[in-house]
């Protein structure tokens, strides 16, 4: 029979209707969204208001990451549209003295836009572009998960019209936001701005003032169909307490169980009714939901259970990269196993058989039509993720959207590693400067700033120098970060600083790295004296839960509840510890905390590394700040707070401010930190003569001999000493003496001749050569280097010997080239070699500095 009708609409309740234009189910199951019956509860369907539960005995960590990983984007970021049925002058249906009304599921993609099914909002709701329908979301505490709390105002008295039940109120924790929609979009049900009705056929996009996605948050949208995969789908419903032998004849059964006639004979459609979250669950055998049909056709068929009601809620599907549960579009038809009920029973009740798993029970429009009905809105859409809050600047933005917006290739991450609950997606960049974004500053406020980055290639070492790479992090003009990355190749660093911003409003935030690869995972800014309240989105995706018995550094999605006030709180449960990842802590000195709780007690703060690892701690109550320093080696990776004693301890409004009093081990007054010697060679400054060394780089002489900075041979300060012959040359300094200057020995002079102690021209060919830089930058330069014959005769080849002082060759043109010590010596080629008196050739190569006195000279020339 056709499903036209509209899939979900209930009166305010967790129906599930189930329509699309051209596509003919076993049953008509439109316009009903029915109650579940509360004997359902754990065999159709679970309540997703009830907080995830902690690790059993015996369970594996992955059981616990599948609840919170359900439990927190996918139930916040999910709502119900309540649409209200309309007659054709426009003017609400009333029936029983109540108005009659729909709900559909919906879900969030960007903070202001949702999707849902196109009949879920056709002409009995939206006639004109101007009509409204409401978007209900849910932020429950913790209080409505108690059984005393809802069961029993889920008791159903009294006779229809006029059923009798509680209703829930803010002392039960049922907090709920209203937000007005209007439609952007619609493809079938009466198409309206439909880019492509060939690709999509129910599916509907609406725009939602008051932005419900910044405080709720919202999903990503699928890039494409797995097949056979486990889906998921949240969706909101009434729940009343109705017998499962409830006679066919009863008042209850005719209109609750039964799918109504008439919208107006189901007490579901009456104004009357609150709404749930709820959920999917697994079968009795533990199988999840999953797929069971052709995933390339435009709508896909599931096993999941649901109601008339149900429909317009989104399915999901995880990505396989990250875990994420992704949007793959509305519920959108219904099997025959509903049998002419309103929802489908496990185990089946008459005239239902009992479902099984396989079995097409729910279809959902593909991710084909959701992606088909977005690409007429991608500028709007993609321009409604691209603000990230005043003071704060995270890479890509944290989602999907953000990412899309943004301009830049981020692809899944390889080596990189941290303590990203979502392993978010990394940037790749090379040499050059990169623009990742912007931040809004205000000026002179202090500011964190943290990079995580993976090189390709770590340090290469020579016999007389190390070089590491070293990477810039700019706001604006300002440089707020510069890190030499000691880390070995496909290793993780993570480097922070602490920055007064040098001025306010909008800046560009750029990375400058030098040659070779590397995989950006983390940039995040955050203002150095500021606290999460978990009332945003943003502000939520930045938590992780850990259970550190089990493993310390397995990063969960953070399980929150309604705060009973404007957003959520964090929920914490023995044995497990909260961590804040994306605060930008990575630095060193004096930490202060200060966080709300419900509980009076004693826990835990303190900071990670990466590796989860403790590195600092105190013990902390709420209200109170606790203050406590750390001076190490490893950076911070995330505050955290640990020591719930029991179940059930809420966390909220949690400060964090560092003291940018001590803010490197550099500054320390103590050797720590890869440090050669106190505060100097490593990572910090170079170290004076008489320091301890352990290679050249650590040395401002760039000389390390026996473990100690000695002076370089001075042969750059103008002076004659030394062994020199003549000033700053000859003896045993790189550079040779010219013509005329004074030498001991032949190999004194660039002519390779020395006559009564001074360099005499050759009576052969002469040769010179000359050096200069054809471009220079941060890590590196080019230089071109003429030969020139100066003699009367031709020459058939010629050698030039340059001093590279601090730089090491990476590239060379239009000779043979060879390097020993800190000379580089280029023969000339078979087609560049001959040269006529004053005829002249040039070759040119590349270098990476590895110290302060890069500049290259010119040894000798000569013609063998």
């Amino acid at each position: 029979m056709s499903i036209r009708k509209r899939l979900g609409f209930g009166v305010f309740g967790l129906g599930l209707v189930v329509g699309c234009t051209g596509y003919a189910p076993d049953e008509d199951v439109a316009a009903s969204a029915q109650r579940i019956e509360l004997h359902d509860l754990g065999a159709s369907y679970g309540f997703a208001f009830t907080p995830s539960a902690s690790l059993q005995p015996g369970e594996a960590i992955a059981a616990l990451q599948g609840r919170l990983t359900r439990h927190s984007f996918p139930t916040q970021a999910t709502g119900a549209l309540l649409a209200p049925d309309l007659d054709a002058a426009g003017v609400p249906v009333m029936q029983f003295g109540s108005a009659v009304r729909f709900t559909c599921g919906a879900t969030l993609i960007s903070p202001s836009y949702l999707i849902t099914a196109a009949h879920c909002v056709d002409s009995a709701s939206i006639k004109v572009a101007t009509d409204v329908v409401v978007l209900e979301m849910y932020r429950p505490t913790s209080q409505l998960a108690i059984e005393s709390t809802w069961r029993p105002k889920a008791q159903l008295t009294g006779a229809f019209p006029d059923f009798q039940h509680g209703s829930y109120a803010a002392q039960d924790g049922y907090y709920v936001d209203h937000y007005n929609c209007t439609l952007t979009a619609r493809c079938g049900s009466g198409s309206v701005n439909c880019p492509n009705t060939a690709a999509a056929i129910d599916v509907a996009l609406l725009h939602c003032d008051g932005r419900p996605g910044d405080r709720y948050g919202y999903l990503n949208v699928a890039s494409s169909e797995l097949p056979s995969v486990a889906v998921y789908t949240p969706w909101k419903h009434e729940v009343y307490d109705i017998s499962a032998s409830e006679p066919t004849t009863s008042d209850k059964y005719l209109h609750y169980v039964k799918y109504p006639a008439a919208y107006g004979d189901n007490y579901h459609y009456l104004d009357r009714n609150q709404l749930l979250p709820l959920e999917t669950i697994a079968w009795p055998d533990g199988t999840q939901p999953r797929k069971v049909s052709d995933v390339s056709q435009l709508t896909v068929w599931t096993d999941a259970l649901g109601c008339h009601g149900t429909s317009g809620s989104g399915f999901l599907q995880q990505n396989p990269s990250t875990g994420a549960w992704e949007l793959l579009g509305p519920t959108a038809v219904a099997g025959s196993a509903f049998g002419g009920l309103l929802c489908e029973h496990l185990p089946g009740i008459a005239p239902q058989g009992t479902p099984l798993p396989g079995q097409a029970n729910l279809g959902y429009s593909s991710v084909r039509q959701t992606q088909a009905v977005l690409s007429g809105s991608s500028a709007a859409w993609a321009a409604d993720c691209a603000s990230q809050p005043l003071g704060f600047f995270s890479l890509g933005g944290r989602t999907g959207c953000a990412r899309a917006q943004s301009g830049l290739t981020f692809v899944p991450r390889s080596a990189y590693s941290d303590l990203d609950p979502w392993l978010s997606p990394t940037l790749q960049v090379g040499a050059g400067t990169t623009s990742v974004g912007a931040v809004q500053l205000e000026a002179t406020k202090s500011y964190r700033v943290a990079l995580g980055i993976t090189p390709a290639a770590g340090c290469t070492s020579t016999s007389s120098s190390t070089a590491c790479p070293e990477v810039v992090v700019r706001v604006g003009a300002q440089e707020v970060l510069r890190a030499t990355l000691q880390a070995s190749a496909g290793q993780t660093s993570l480097v922070g600083a602490l920055f007064s911003a040098a001025s306010g409003d909008s800046q560009v935030v750029t990375v400058s790295t030098p040659a070779g690869a590397f995989e950006l995972g983390q940039l995040e800014i955050a203002p150095n004296v500021g606290f999460n309240s978990f009332d945003t989105a943003y502000e939520r995706a930045e938590a992780a839960l850990t259970v550190p018995s089990v493993d310390r550094k397995k990063a969960l999605p953070m399980r929150f509840v309604g705060d009973g006030a404007q957003g959520f709180r964090a929920l914490l449960d023995a044995g497990e510890r909260l961590l804040l990842v994306k605060e930008a802590l990575a630095l060193q000195g004096n930490f202060s905390v200060r966080f709300t709780s419900s509980f009076p007690g004693t826990l835990t703060c303190g900071v990670v590394d990466s590796q989860g690892s403790v590195l600092a701690s105190a013990a902390c109550s709420a209200g109170v700040s606790t203050a406590f320093s750390y001076i190490g080696g490893a950076p911070a990776a995330a505050l955290f707070v640990e020591g719930a004693p029991g179940t059930g301890v809420e966390l909220d409004n949690l400060a964090i401010s560092v003291d940018p009093v001590i803010t490197s081990h550099c500054s320390n007054g103590v050797i720590d930190g890869g440090e050669s010697d106190v505060d100097c060679g490593g990572s910090c400054t170079r170290c004076a003569v008489s320091k301890a060394c352990a290679t050249e780089a650590d040395c401002v002489s760039n000389t390390c001999t026996a473990g100690t900075c000695v002076a370089a041979p001075s042969c750059t300060d103008g002076l004659k000493n030394g062994s020199e012959t003549d000033v700053d040359c000859g003896g045993t300094c790189s550079q040779h003496c010219a013509l005329g200057k004074a030498c001991a020995a032949a190999a004194d002079c660039t002519t390779n001749l020395c006559t009564a102690g001074k360099c005499a021209a050759t009576s052969g060919a002469a040769v010179v050569a000359t050096l200069s830089l054809s471009s220079t930058w941060d890590v590196g330069y080019c230089a071109a280097v003429t030969v020139t014959n100066k003699s009367a005769v031709t020459i058939s080849s010629w050698t030039a010997v340059v001093n590279l002082a601090q730089s090491t060759v990476s590239s060379s043109w239009s000779s043979v080239v060879s390097t020993s010590g800190s000379q580089l010596t280029a023969h000339s080629l078979s087609w560049n070699g001959q040269l006529a008196p004053n005829a002249s050739a040039s070759f040119g190569y590349c270098a990476n500095k590895t110290g302060s006195s890069w500049q290259p000279s010119i040894v000798r020339a000569a013609s063998p």
